[in-house]
């Protein structure tokens, strides 16, 4: 059961939110509800399409309406004591209270109770909007303004952490699986309502195309530290972009995703944030010319292993994979061949070289030929290492197009689209080596290369 005074602060509300909608009543009768046409995107299944509505405009009501009318009338007052009496209006709620100045134009350092009540009358003033707005009408219900105040005066107290929400759309994934858990992140559908509720976030971030096509999102909650700053968690950040480089590392496809979006469910002055990353961005406008990724439950072994050895890794502060693995996600969407040829040769580098400065085609193709020695033959992955290195110092130093040097690669594939696929591949496959034997925390990425070169010589044999 409530106590006395919460009950008396609630009644103050409600005292002051029935003048107000009187007031709303009189103004319509005089000047009609203001409305608005908005031209606006709905999202189906498969398509959107754009539809004109006419809607109430509650901002400009909100606007015409607010005077010393409402802020000096006797109700208005007795809400405001009531809630400084308990408490209940700090002056962090207060935007541009600080810039009050006096007929001379000097600041006011210590504002009365009348010169304030404008102010901390239109908390309650927009509260009693939100009800309107989210219930869409110009009679709410008693139970509706109050569940709304508790929510408010409830944000007001918080004193304790609070539980928040992310959402990544995934672009060019299809599975026929749902709710897969990989550690704090969930698969789920992405459906066209929860397309329509978020677009209005992200209208100026991303194309129209880019939410038509994504079908599937990731979700994850973590629990925010009261008195931390706003900002998104690194931990949920973090765990998305292992999730993509699991994904990617596990087959080809080129499933990106173009922002992280976090909702603030407390807090009542707006409730989302956007955050986007060139580590998984993939550019909506070349999204037709992309593959599709199919996830299948075949895969998922090795996704959620993949998975846990990155978390792990970034739990252990080991990052020595970081530059391979950045540079192979942006050959996911680099516009030139040759770009993306560079990328890949980079990766290549940046983790089979890492401790070399000569002999670096050698070293490289060799490695690379004893890394993966259990899986494909030695000396085709010595070759197409070897031919990879060529090709990238041919478009560096010499200015070449992958088209001049099909002498180097005709032998290894047809065309240049299956060079390109052979030479992602294989890539892929030394990353994904490279990740599942580092999960020991014993080795480091020096001593598996020099791992590597001793197997080389143990394999030599005398003829």
């Amino acid at each position: 059961m409530r106590n006395k005074k919460t009950n008396s602060l609630e009644h103050s509300f409600i005292e002051f939110a029935d003048y107000v909608l009187l007031k709303i009543k009189e103004h319509n009768e005089k000047r009609g509800m203001p409305k608005i046409q908005i031209y606006r995107l709905h999202f189906m299944d498969d398509s959107a399409e754009h539809r004109m509505e006419e809607n109430n405009h509650y901002t400009l009501l909100m606007h015409n309406l607010f005077s010393e009318e409402i802020w000096g009338c006797n109700k208005a007052i007795t809400c405001i004591k009531n809630h400084l009496d308990a408490g209940l209006l700090p002056e962090d709620l207060l935007p541009g209270s600080e810039k009050l100045f006096d007929s001379n134009g000097k600041q006011i350092s210590s504002p009365t109770f009348s010169q304030m009540l404008s102010f901390r009358t239109n908390l309650f003033f927009k509260l009693i909007f939100e009800v309107i707005e989210k219930f869409d009408t110009l009679s709410p219900t008693q139970n509706q303004l109050t569940d709304e105040y508790r929510a408010f005066v409830k944000s007001i107290n918080a004193k304790s952490d609070t539980e928040r929400q992310v959402t990544v759309p995934l672009l060019n994934f299809s599975c026929e699986m749902l709710n897969l858990s990989f550690g704090d992140m969930v698969i789920s559908s992405f459906t066209a309502k929860e397309k329509n509720d978020l677009w209005l976030f992200f209208e100026d971030y991303v194309s129209p195309n880019t939410f038509i096509n994504s079908k599937f999102k990731l979700t994850g909650t973590y629990v925010y530290k009261y008195g931390s700053p706003i900002s998104t968690d690194e931990r949920l950040l973090k765990a998305t972009i292992h999730l993509l480089n699991a994904f990617r590392l596990c087959r080809p496809g080129e499933i990106a995703t173009p922002f992280f979006c976090e909702h603030f469910p407390e807090s009542r002055f707006g409730s989302s944030a956007v955050y986007l990353s060139d580590s998984f961005l993939l550019r909506p406008s070349r999204f037709e010319q992309y593959k599709q990724y199919e996830l299948h439950e075949s895969d998922l072994t090795l996704i959620s292993k993949l998975y846990d050895i990155f978390e792990r890794r970034e739990e252990k502060g080991k990052h020595d994979l970081e530059t391979a693995l950045n540079r192979f996600n942006l050959s996911y969407f680099r516009n030139s061949d040759e770009d993306k040829m560079i990328d890949l040769t980079i990766a290549l580098e940046s983790c089979l070289l890492s401790d070399m400065s000569d002999e670096l085609q050698y070293r490289l193709s060799m490695r690379g030929a004893a890394l993966l020695a259990s899986k494909r033959e030695p000396s085709q992955t010595k070759s197409l290492l070897e031919t990879i290195y060529k090709c990238r110092s041919k478009i560096v130093h010499d200015g070449k197009n992958l088209s001049d040097l099909k002498g180097q690669w005709e032998n290894t594939n047809s065309s240049i689209r299956d060079f390109m696929s052979a030479c992602e591949g294989i890539v892929r496959e030394v990353l994904r080596e490279f990740v599942l034997r580092l999960d020991d925390p014993e080795i480091s990425l020096k001593q598996l290369n020099k791992e590597l070169d001793q197997f080389v010589i143990s394999s030599l044999h005398v003829r």
